[in-house]
């Protein structure tokens, strides 16, 4: 497969947001109801919310393209998350990582990785933490293949009244 990593700009916004709207539910299992879902996307996913991270400097995306310059995947570091005393170190919190599902297995998922990780050794942070829904197998054995540890639980409020239970992981940047 090829594609192409890079930074997410104002540009990317409409774009960026339709592809989170469309992957985003794939990560949120069964057991969480799908208007909550809808309702984070409205108020987390939208153009307007991505551009507010954007603007406020809060968070940082990574594009994964294909040659049409359409978006494959993206990453997400949140800069300005309070890191969980399960984490140890001056880790960067991946808030967001997702593909298509027609991109798995071709090793771009390993790639952006890898991207973020070296974003994230460059801005000084020496680990990634994130948290992934206790039933999101696949992201949990994606994850544990690529290095990360589970090392706590945590409560992710979706929406008001929505509460998912997460696993947090954790990775050593070597």
């Amino acid at each position: 497969m090829t594609f192409t990593l890079r930074p997410a700009t104002l540009a990317d916004l409409p774009a960026l947001a339709a592809f989170a709207a469309a992957t985003f539910p794939d990560a949120a299992p069964a057991v969480i109801p799908r208007q909550a879902v809808a309702s984070f996307i409205e108020q987390n996913l939208s153009e307007a919310a991505l551009r507010g991270f954007l603007d406020k400097g809060s968070y940082s995306f990574t594009l994964a393209l294909d040659p049409q310059g359409q978006i494959l995947a993206y990453a997400g570091i949140d800069h300005q998350a309070p890191q969980p005393p399960e984490v140890p170190g001056q880790a960067a919190y991946l808030s967001k990582f997702y593909l298509l599902a027609s991109s798995r297995g071709s090793g771009l998922a390993q790639a952006l990785l890898q991207e973020v990780k070296e974003q994230a050794k460059a801005d000084g942070r020496d680990g990634l933490y994130l948290g992934t829904h206790q039933e999101n197998r696949r992201a949990q054995a994606f994850y544990e293949k690529s290095g990360f540890r589970k090392v706590g639980r945590r409560e992710f409020e979706l929406t008001a009244g929505v509460i998912g239970q997460d696993f947090i992981y954790y990775l050593p940047l070597n």
